[in-house]
């Protein structure tokens, strides 16, 4: 059966290769050449060299696509995810796998579609900085997690295209049958993979199932081409590579070892203990592990943490040390640039930025021991000139703020006075090195949710630095700091002079009254219980709830001002209900202001004041007339609640006070 010419072209194609790579030149001497007689299975060309020295190739040919698919379809598809990636490129997005809708787009067009295209992706990543997943206009889009170029799939699925989900199923699937075609002896026994242009990556695809598949059962198979496009071929396996991983040989040969490599690579992110073996024979060799990609590396840190799931302290401890002054990432680069911006990226990437997460498994598992080594990477971190790296470095640390006060079973400290010290003093040089990058400092205020064994002047020191804090968690730790000197740390550390609050207790006052909002609306969620829902005691806050009702109003304030009557109304209504009436006052007055001047979280008043209306309803008739007295004192510069839904309120009471307020609904209702 004569040949198909794509097979003949590609045949072509592989020997200009060699020719080209190896300086050999081929003839082709079979076609369909018989392996197995009794089976009539055969491969497609025997290649005889010029220079008998080398040997004869038996050649199989196939390609990751069925022969009835429209290649031109696909090759369509890869023409703009390559023009994409490259937008995505220019543009500096890295780390994203996005799958797209079908493109039908004009030759002429696609240019600028891919232009446009990418403008919208990044704005889309733009828009999304925390998400994990996102999606508009047919596009979906995931975190990888790396730092690696965008990767892009078919979003309808990559079956509408080819037979097979994946260039490594293509394989899984083939390759038995190709191993038998290559049963034969004293050849080179070789496959050419076509990829036809529908899987951008497969050429990384096809080297990993190569490394990482059980290859005792393809013994057939010495040599492994790739072509990602015309005239894009490469060499992707060479069974000498698995024979050198198997016997645990470093191969010195240049060509040989950049296939070792990469294949190591592939082996340790399957977490192979082999190739970990083999990490240790190159630090050996070179003295470090450069000769890794980023991607291998990132592949050892990675291993690195289910070595420490495995609690085998010595190995993580190794690849701590041996990427601790890893060049990546470098410097300057985005990461840092967007936090001098004052955007607080949330990615985790780089190999020092992965490293330190690592670091903090050493922490958490309680390795005190190894707290030193740990401490002294993290503090060359801390002070360096990368913001993003120094933002890293808080996750370590902060965890070893959590730990460094606390006690061991027997009483005695879980690690010595002079650690717990310096970690306290690195924090405090990170506060005053961070005011220069508000985005660094919202990671260095985590520490002080911590570190509590603060004199008056420290704690002045964190609430000053803290001030300019925007976002949500620089504003938190700030307004837990002046909560807990002014309520909680007179008689706490014993071991510790004494702390005297009274100025902390004034400040708690004045913020609560006057204070920004940000600042205001954050100690009342604080108080109400925040993230924990554990509200703090009614008695130990009633003085401060005053303050807050004596400023402004605060309409996010009030939403955890409710929360805490709604709480402690039951057993202390005395109090509570008092307070509910400023705070229904204070509401009516903002109500009647809006007329007049712009204010804050209007769409907000009326749920707060029928919430708080509503507790002290459920207390009786006193504080039912109270409140409608109240609402009734505002008309007509506020409307509050209507006629119907005070009257509801009033219906089950007769006294005369009751009486003389349906008068007033009724008078109101005549003249409205």
């Amino acid at each position: 059966m004569p040949k198909d010419q794509w097979e003949i072209d590609a045949k072509d194609r592989l020997v200009r290769f060699l020719r080209e790579s190896r300086h050999v030149a081929y003839a082709t001497t079979g076609e369909d050449v018989v392996s197995n007689p009794s089976t009539g299975k055969n491969f497609d060309f025997e290649l005889t060299p010029e220079d008998a020295a080398n040997p004869v190739i038996a050649l199989e040919i196939f390609r990751l696509v069925g022969q009835e698919m429209d290649l031109g379809r696909q090759r369509a598809w890869a023409v703009m995810v390559g023009l994409l990636t490259a937008e995505m490129d220019a543009r500096g997005i890295r780390g994203y796998f996005i799958r797209t809708p079908n493109f039908n787009v004009p030759k002429f067009r696609r240019k600028q579609f891919a232009t446009e295209t990418a403008d919208f992706l990044a704005d889309l990543i733009d828009r999304n900085p925390v998400q994990a997943e996102f999606s508009e206009r047919g596009y979906s889009v995931s975190r990888t997690g790396n730092d690696e170029r965008v990767v892009f799939a078919h979003m309808g699925g990559i079956r509408q295209l080819h037979p097979f989900e994946s260039a490594s199923q293509a394989l899984e699937e083939l390759l038995p049958t190709k191993n038998e075609q290559l049963n034969v002896q004293g050849r080179e026994r070789s496959l050419l993979i076509i990829n036809t242009g529908i899987f951008p990556h497969g050429a990384d695809e096809v080297r990993h199932f190569f490394s990482t598949a059980d290859l005792t059962e393809f013994p057939n198979i010495d040599q492994v081409f790739f072509e990602v496009a015309p005239q894009d071929m490469q060499l992707v396996f060479d069974r000498r590579v698995f024979n050198c991983f198997r016997d645990q040989v470093v191969p010195e040969d240049p060509a040989l070892s950049a296939l070792f490599l990469p294949f190591v690579e592939h082996r340790l992110s399957v977490r192979d203990r082999d190739a970990l073996s083999i990490t240790h024979k190159l630090v050996e060799r070179d003295g470090s592990l450069n000769g890794l990609s980023t991607s291998g590396k990132d592949s050892l840190i990675s291993f690195g943490e289910s070595l420490a799931e495995a609690e085998d302290w010595p190995e993580v401890l190794w690849i701590i040390d041996v990427f601790k002054d890893d060049p990546d990432p470098p410097f300057p680069n985005d990461l840092h640039e967007r936090m001098v911006r004052g955007e607080n990226t949330g990615f985790i990437t780089s190999i020092r930025g992965r490293l330190c997460w690592l670091m903090q498994k050493v922490v958490v598992y309680n390795r005190v021991a190894r707290y030193p080594v740990v401490l002294d990477i993290v503090e060359d971190y801390a002070f360096g000139q990368d913001f993003y790296i120094r933002s890293q470095a808080c996750v370590p640390l902060l965890e070893m703020a959590v730990r460094r006060r606390s006690r061991l079973p027997d009483g005695g400290p879980f690690m010595p006075r002079e650690m717990a010290d310096r970690i306290k003093s690195i924090a405090f040089r990170m506060l005053r090195d961070s005011e220069e990058c508000p985005a660094l400092l919202e990671h260095v205020s985590n520490f002080f949710s911590w570190i509590k064994d603060l004199s008056s002047e420290e704690v002045s020191e964190v609430l000053r630095r803290l001030e300019s804090c925007d976002d949500r968690n620089g504003v938190h730790v700030r307004c837990f700091v002046l909560l807990y000197a002014a309520l909680f740390r007179r008689d706490k550390f014993d071991d510790l002079p004494a702390f005297q609050p009274d100025r902390f207790i004034d400040q708690l006052h004045q913020e609560l009254r006057g204070g920004p909002s940000r600042f205001r609306t954050s100690l009342m969620w604080q108080m109400a219980g925040g993230v924990d829902d554990e509200p703090m005691d009614f008695a130990l806050i009633r003085p401060f709830l005053e303050s807050f009702l004596s400023g402004v109003y605060c309409g996010s304030g009030y939403i955890h001002f409710q929360r805490i009557c709604t709480t402690h109304v039951s057993d202390h209504a005395a109090e509570v209900c008092p307070l509910i009436l400023l705070a229904l006052r204070r509401v009516a007055e903002h109500v009647a202001a809006a007329s007049e001047q712009p204010v804050d979280h209007w769409n907000l008043v009326p749920r707060r004041f029928s919430e708080l209306l509503e507790i002290l309803v459920s207390q009786g008739e006193g504080w039912t007339c109270d409140a409608v007295a109240l609402i009734l004192e505002f008309r007509p510069r506020a409307t509050l609640l209507n006629d119907r839904t005070l009257f509801w309120h009033l219906s089950q009471y007769h006294s005369l006070r009751a009486d003389e307020l349906r008068v007033q609904i009724e008078s109101h209702e005549r003249q409205g």
